[in-house]
């Protein structure tokens, strides 16, 4: 199944149809009248995977949404939705068709046009004369394109991470939208430096530079900065790292280690969240939450639109963030990275998502200096012009704030709490296609003694009522029938039985390295203590694993080394309580890490299920963003107050639109009081799962959390 050497996407045009196809077999067609190959010639603002252009008299398409946008000088303006039943004339001018289906679509064109929809949105391009157009196309795939070949040195690393943001499209503020990148290239060790062309012609120079100290210790923290400034990188023998923009006169050393991470991380977090804020402004007519801080800060969000990136840079850092940093939400994700080549090689796969990477150790002294003013050498005293950052996030505890930003761990001793992430699980995602609405499941089971469980893992599997899920028991297979399910591949398999050995089979235990082929891409380990075997299931080809922790409230000593005892405790409250709960948030739309927070709320002090591999995967997805968690806090009549946690694995998304009053930032939690209407109407616009009484519920199936309406 791995896909490194074929395209993430290829176009054909057949007879009257443009298609374009990926490697999960999405697609996209568009039909045209009148189409006349061209050369393309016209930019589309997006990081796309193909574009083709021609001359044409008439597109038609089908799509789950459609947006019409202004084009001023290659950047969009007044982004508007095109509903069902709707024609839309434009006069001269540029704009940018979008729609919203398995595959982006945009569509450039200049008027006189005609744009129309019918009621199941199947829509119509016309223009008066045949018309030059662009049609581009975007994978949902977040994989690597390309792969840059590096030494496994510090020098090597920092040549790959100065090629990390060929993927951006966009020098504009619109880079920090993820439609407006692609993922960085796959970092490959050898003896030389070697950048394929289709990199090196594609790296934008922004004229930024970063100066490490010649470690990977610097090296790891600085990643998504470094990319999303599109940062020539270099490291040499210095204690102090410095970010220079000889073309706005930028010249500022940052703290030594382990300061310089906190740093990085609050830079990356001010200068983000002011790019979203200046695009959201300028590119669309809403009412955004996070807009006061326009004011506070007098800020022009048109004049820092129009801006190099270097000179927002320096624009933004010239700013008292700290008396606005509030407004903005927490950082999405986090990943605690043991500086070590092999840990390396997980870079681009953290920085697709601008996920900011931490040391393990190194908590800084408060008291110390932060980031020093501008000018002068290493040696400089620094001057603090901004208080310390905030801390990398603590692990999240999953009955305080079970949406909290993700936080992960990459190396040995892993905090409390955290999801326990290899390089491995991530270059796993490359196996698989992105998550769809059709579900293979997979339960393996004893004969005996588990009846009553496995039920439970059916009929949540089976009862998503928008989800097409297959699933299979297989009670006591063979050993070859476990390999046999391995390598035919499925997204979820669910072990019942002792599992500290391997898998449970009728011959005793396969372990999944002992399989030739394991493409399983989430598996549920259900017993305790077998975390060795759900590394092994990571390192053997899935993505991520899930297992009952070694001890704690749920489990004795005795338990613990018996295993008749082990299957009693699991075959009764607490683990029963929480295992339905798991599996409805696994096959319903929520990422692993979300699945196993909110399935410990079911139960008070009861487990919380650990899980190695990338707690961001998701088994299902919906086409209308992550699936998220919504909480009933108040009931009252005919309405209700609920609790949205708005977060997603990054950065960049803005979060509202009727019935809410306006518009958020993405990563974070607010509380929303909807009548029924309005809360149907939440629904419709994207998928929720619902918790209240500590329990999960499909937003499909309402009934048990609006009966009082």
């Amino acid at each position: 199944m791995s896909g490194e050497h074929r395209p993430v996407l290829e176009v054909e045009h057949l007879d009257t149809t443009i298609r374009a196809t990926d490697r999960a077999d999405n697609v996209s067609s568009i039909g045209v009248v009148g189409w006349d190959p061209i050369e393309t010639d016209r930019q589309i603002p997006f990081a796309l995977d193909e574009t083709v252009s021609g001359h044409v008299s008439r597109l038609t398409y089908s799509s789950g949404g459609t947006s019409l946008a202004t084009v001023v000088d290659g950047s969009t303006r007044g982004h508007d939705g095109v509903a069902a039943r709707e024609e839309r004339v434009v006069d001269d001018g540029s704009f940018l068709v979008q729609l919203f289906s398995a595959i982006e679509t945009f569509i450039a064109f200049s008027g006189p046009a005609t744009l129309s929809q019918d009621a199941t949105m199947n829509g119509t391009l016309s223009f008066p004369q045949p018309t030059r157009v662009t049609i581009g196309f975007r994978s949902p795939l977040n994989v690597p394109r390309d792969t840059v070949t590096v030494p496994p040195t510090p020098t090597g690393l920092a040549a790959a991470l100065s090629t990390f943001s060929y993927q951006y499209a966009e020098e504009s503020p619109k880079r920090t939208m993820s439609l407006a990148r692609n993922h960085p290239p796959r970092v490959r060790y050898g003896d030389t430096v070697h950048v394929p062309s289709t990199v090196a012609e594609a790296v934008t120079e922004t004229g930024i530079e970063l100066r490490l100290p010649d470690s990977l210790d610097a090296i790891v923290p600085a990643a998504s900065l470094a990319t999303y400034l599109g940062a020539r990188v270099t490291v040499s023998d210095r204690e102090r790292p410095r970010l220079l923009a000889p073309s706005v006169d930028l010249d500022r050393p940052f703290s030594p280690l382990p300061r310089f991470q906190h740093e990085t991380a609050a830079l990356l977090r001010r200068i983000v969240f002011l790019d979203m804020l200046v695009q959201n402004v300028v590119e669309y007519d809403w009412d955004l939450f996070e807009a006061d801080a326009l004011t506070t800060l007098a800020l022009d969000p048109e004049r820092c639109y129009d801006q190099p990136l270097a000179a927002r840079l320096a624009t933004y850092l010239q700013l008292d963030f700290e008396s606005v940093s509030a407004i903005f939400p927490d950082w999405s994700s986090a990943v605690y990275v043991d500086p070590t080549v092999e840990n390396a090689r997980a870079l681009p796969s953290l920085v697709s998502r601008l996920t900011q990477p931490y040391l393990p150790g190194g908590s800084p002294d408060r008291r110390e200096p932060t980031m020093a003013a501008a000018g002068g050498g290493d040696g400089d005293v620094a001057e603090p012009v901004e208080p310390l950052p905030t801390l990398p996030p603590p692990a999240p505890d999953p009955r305080g704030e079970p949406a909290g930003p993700y936080v992960g761990w990459m190396g040995p001793d892993p905090l409390a709490g955290t999801f326990r992430v290899t390089p491995t699980a991530y270059t796993n995602r490359e196996r698989y296609a992105e998550p769809g609405d059709e579900l293979t499941v997979d339960v393996v089971t004893p004969d005996t003694g588990w009846a009553d469980s496995c039920r439970e893992v059916v009929t949540g599997c089976e009862s998503d009522p928008i989800t097409s899920t297959d699933v299979t028991v297989h009670r006591s297979p063979d050993r070859e029938a476990l390999e046999a399910i391995a390598a035919r591949g499925t997204d979820l398999l669910y072990v019942f039985g002792p599992c500290r050995d391997g898998i449970p089979c009728a011959e005793g235990h396969l372990r999944p390295a002992e399989a030739d082929t394991f493409d399983v891409k989430t598996a549920v380990l259900d017993d305790f203590g077998a975390h060795e075997t759900a590394s092994e299931c990571v390192e053997a080809g899935s993505v991520a694993c899930l297992t009952w922790p070694s001890d704690g409230p749920a489990l004795d000593s005795a338990a613990s080394a018996d295993p008749d005892e082990r299957r009693a405790t699991l075959t009764s409250e607490p683990i029963s309580t929480v295992r339905t709960p798991l599996v409805t948030g696994l096959v319903s739309g929520f990422t692993a890490e979300l699945s196993r927070r909110y399935a410990s709320l079911t139960v008070e002090d009861g487990p919380v299920a650990r899980l190695v591999g990338d707690g961001t995967v998701a088994l299902t997805s919906f086409g209308k963003g992550p699936v998220l968690p919504l909480e009933v806090v108040a009931e009252h009549e005919g309405a209700v107050t609920v609790r949205l946690h708005v977060r997603d694995a990054e950065p960049g998304f803005a979060f509202g639109g009727p019935p809410l009053d306006h518009w958020q930032f993405g990563g974070s939690t607010f509380d929303v009081t909807l009548e029924w209407t309005e809360l149907k109407q939440l629904f419709e616009m994207r998928r929720y799962l619902v918790v209240h009484d500590g329990s999960i519920y499909r937003s499909e199936a309402i009934e048990p959390f609006y009966a009082w309406l």
